[in-house]
């Protein structure tokens, strides 16, 4: 089966079937079974980009913020890197991955992911952040 990444303009409303496996752990919550993959052994990796009005750029980034402290706290993160375009700071983007598609629905379903979500809509260009889940080439 080819893979292809997959794109989703959405606010994090995405159900990913594309998934791959990866045992990284960078910037979140260190548990115990992290240290092995997902009990399913799939990880879910994508990332998500969006760009802010003229003049929300600071309020994106510190909403950005203060969502990352929470997401970076879920069981089942295994990264959540939030960046800001050198080039273009209105231009956000977010890498995340979570241990298997159980703790990507949590990650979506928590209250502090759905506030953010409707905090940054009026904020940014578009309707919500464009999703595109990824799979490894080796």
């Amino acid at each position: 089966m080819e893979w292809r990444p997959r794109q989703v303009r959405a606010a994090h409303t995405a159900n990913p079937l594309e998934s791959y496996t990866h045992d990284s752990h960078n910037g979140c919550r260190d548990d115990s079974d992290r240290s092995e993959r997902g009990m399913s052994g799939v990880v879910i990796a994508l990332y998500a980009e969006f760009t802010a009005l003229p003049g929300c750029e600071a309020d994106v980034a510190n909403l950005l913020h203060e969502l990352t402290g929470h997401v970076r706290q879920e069981v089942g993160c295994v990264r959540f890197d939030p960046h800001q375009l050198e080039t273009n700071p209105a231009a956000f983007f977010v890498y995340e991955e979570y241990r298997d598609l159980e703790a990507f629905d949590a990650h979506r379903a928590a209250s502090y992911g759905a506030e953010f979500n409707r905090a940054l809509v009026p904020m940014i260009e578009g309707n919500g952040s464009t999703l595109t889940f990824l799979a490894p080439l080796a």
